[in-house]
């Protein structure tokens, strides 16, 4: 059993180094991109989920006749369009008398839920969340016949969605009361009715006195369901904005003890700084990306807010993908605990001649020089024109897919591409078939449940656990973890567990915190 685990890591590896890290897929629409032509007019893509199938969703909005409306596309592994899903692989949605899509979550039961802005009425928007059925048709469980409007201070932006464990939905914004902006939030029920548990009737409302504006761009939830949002805020002595990041608990409290009253606020030097994306790693440190007027960033924090000083520059790394002017949108984390970034190769979305650029950096915030050119690639979707790339995420192959916005010369059309990572992203529900390991995360020991069921149970198998740089840090017969792996010389971090069961290479991953 164990030269069969051997043959087949080389094997794997063989394959990895043949289709290099950061090429292209030649596989995925002919060329590895796409660009989907929706809509009468301007259509634009602010979201984008992978189905455990490895189909996509693509969500945001177009105009299908006169109105801007929610929108979702679904392609196939290979790229074409999925026709099983609302007409031709394309659902939309009209909602008031204009809506947009800012973020979706796939459910565990596979349904699609997006939330953005409608505008119902003069000067009013709500935020608008809708969950649609598998096939793309609205769920009439969900709400008014798949629909839920909500009003919050009337002026207010609908910045994400999350799904709590209790399968409780969270969106999250920021909004204002005409004197001072702050963030926003608030949680429906399963059903789409609103949770009088969360926050204050339903609702989280956080301002601060010495800012008139703090808004929420970006969102995660970590694995115990505390909500982080980054952002800006308005720094009056400074008169610029500085980046924010906010930790709210599960029940929608502000989290006094993250950083300051529950904040962070970041300075990167004398400019407007921005962040536009986070991650919480399951480790419990917290990456963000975003864009200064001095270029673009990653920063990283430890659980409690503190910038990590052992990445980057004090915990700030400058980013770009190659060309002078950058802007960072998009983030997304391997399991090996690679960072890869995405943006666009130029100034913003107004830019004539802007690319998706991509970048891979390693844990510590060093580039990954075996990813693209020098850990960095650019690509020209429309070929001539404008691309950028607003958001990226991992297939369980391990392959990248960014997706965003690509102009045809005349208008914006949705656009994907998706290159090879040169790593297996851990599938956690076929490992579930095999094994279950608990508790995790751990401390100081970690024990393997195996599904009899499922295999003829071989006592000379190996289990390996490798750390986030790839390395093997143990390694045992399955017969010698039954009892349980002794985790007490491991530092905090995270780590992935595999072995060979019936001749594939099955893995989890687990988070081992030291308190």
């Amino acid at each position: 059993m164990k030269a069969i685990l051997c043959s087949l890591l080389i094997l794997l590896s063989v394959l990895m180094l043949a289709q290099s890290d950061g090429t292209i897929d030649l596989n995925f629409g002919g060329t590895g991109k796409i660009i989907a032509s929706v809509g009468t007019h301007n259509s634009w893509a602010s979201s984008m989920q992978i189905q455990d199938d490895g189909k996509i969703v693509l969500a945001g909005n177009s105009i299908p006749e006169t109105k801007v409306a929610f929108t979702l596309l679904r392609f196939n592994e290979d790229g074409t369009l999925d026709n099983n899903f609302g007409t031709n692989g394309i659902v939309y949605t009209e909602i008031g008398m204009s809506s947009f899509i800012s973020s979706i979550i796939i459910q565990p039961d596979g349904k699609i839920i997006a939330s953005g802005s409608a505008n119902t009425g003069e000067n009013i928007f709500d935020w608008a969340t809708v969950r649609y059925n598998e096939d793309g048709s609205l769920d009439d469980s969900f709400g008014n016949n798949g629909i839920v409007l909500t009003n919050i201070e009337n002026s207010s932006s609908n910045s994400g969605i999350a799904l709590q464990s209790s399968g409780k939905i969270v969106v999250n914004g920021y909004s204002s009361n005409g004197i001072s902006t702050g963030i926003s939030s608030l949680r429906y029920n399963s059903d789409g009715s609103l949770d009088l548990t969360y926050g204050v009737d339903g609702f989280s409302l956080f301002k601060i006195i010495d800012s008139p504006d703090i808004e929420s761009w970006a969102i995660d939830m970590d694995v115990s369901d505390n909500l982080y949002t980054a952002g800006m805020t308005y720094d009056l002595d400074l008169s610029r904005n500085k980046i924010i990041i906010a930790k709210f608990l599960p029940d929608g409290a502000i989290d006094n003890d993250f950083g300051i009253s529950g904040i962070v606020k970041t300075s990167l030097g004398n400019s407007d700084d921005f962040a536009n994306a986070i991650v919480c790693h399951p480790d419990q440190t917290i990456i963000i990306a975003g864009t200064t007027t001095n270029g673009a960033f990653l920063a990283k924090y430890d659980e409690f807010g503190n910038l990590d000083p052992e990445f980057g520059t004090d915990g700030i790394l400058m980013t770009d993908f190659g060309t002078d002017e950058n802007e960072n949108y998009g983030l997304t984390i391997q399991d090996d605990g690679k960072i890869i970034l995405t943006g666009v190769s130029g100034t913003n979305a107004s830019n004539t001649n802007g690319n998706f650029g991509l970048a891979r950096f390693n844990n510590d915030g060093s580039i990954d020089e075996t990813f693209g050119t020098n850990g960095k690639l650019i690509t020209d979707v429309s070929e001539g024109h404008n691309d950028v790339a607003f958001t990226v995420k991992l297939q369980n192959d391990g392959k990248i897919v960014a997706a965003g916005i690509s102009n045809n010369g005349s208008y914006y059309n949705m656009s994907i591409a998706r290159y090879y990572s040169g790593f297996s992203k851990v599938n956690e529900n076929k490992s579930n078939e095999f094994f279950n390991i608990s508790p995790n995360p751990t401390e100081d020991i970690l024990y393997i449940n195996f599904n009899s069921d499922k295999y003829m149970l071989d006592e000379s198998a190996v289990i390996e656990i490798t750390n986030s740089a790839g390395r093997i840090v143990k390694s045992q017969h399955i017969s010698e973890v039954l009892s349980g792996i002794d985790l007490t010389d491991f530092p905090s971090g995270l780590y992935i567990l595999r072995t060979v069961l019936d001749y594939s290479i099955i893995q989890r991953k687990f988070v081992v915190i030291k308190h």
